[in-house]
């Protein structure tokens, strides 16, 4: 994925041609793509930064190769791997679709607001607040 040129600079390297077309395939399943059929390109100069056509990211890899160290593709809906201390050397990988991931940042949300969060709640002032509002009607 990261060798570029062949020997004496002549050409792409197999493994860059076949590392675009695998990251395509993969990237290219993500419902963002099917929706609008632009994805982040992960070459070393945008960085994920801007969407572009498919065409567009092939060239941009085949140009600049992927970002370094870009091996899990978590712009691209790979998640980093879960390493379970707890059952040895055992590693599981976790997928969410479109309501798991609203849902999470749902509970994202409410973990930054806490659990008083109240959709348009109106409190009954205090009694010092009330004898200001009721002068103010008056005036």
């Amino acid at each position: 994925m990261y060798n570029r040129l062949s020997s004496g600079r002549r050409g792409l390297t197999d493994e860059l041609i076949q590392g675009v077309e695998i990251f395509i395939q993969v990237a290219s399943q993500l419902p963002s793509f099917k929706f609008d059929g632009m994805f982040r390109c992960p070459c070393s100069m945008l960085k994920n930064q801007a969407f572009l056509k498919l065409d567009d990211v092939k060239v941009d890899l085949y140009h600049r190769v992927f970002i370094p160290d870009y091996w899990i593709w978590t712009s691209h809906g790979e998640y980093r791997p879960r390493i379970n201390t707890h059952a040895g050397t055992s590693i599981t990988f976790e997928t969410f679709d479109k309501d798991q991931m609203s849902r999470l940042y749902e509970e994202l949300i409410f973990d930054v607001v806490g659990p008083n969060l109240r959709a348009s709640v109106e409190d009954t002032p205090n009694v010092e607040t009330k004898i200001f509002f009721e002068l103010l009607h008056a005036a």
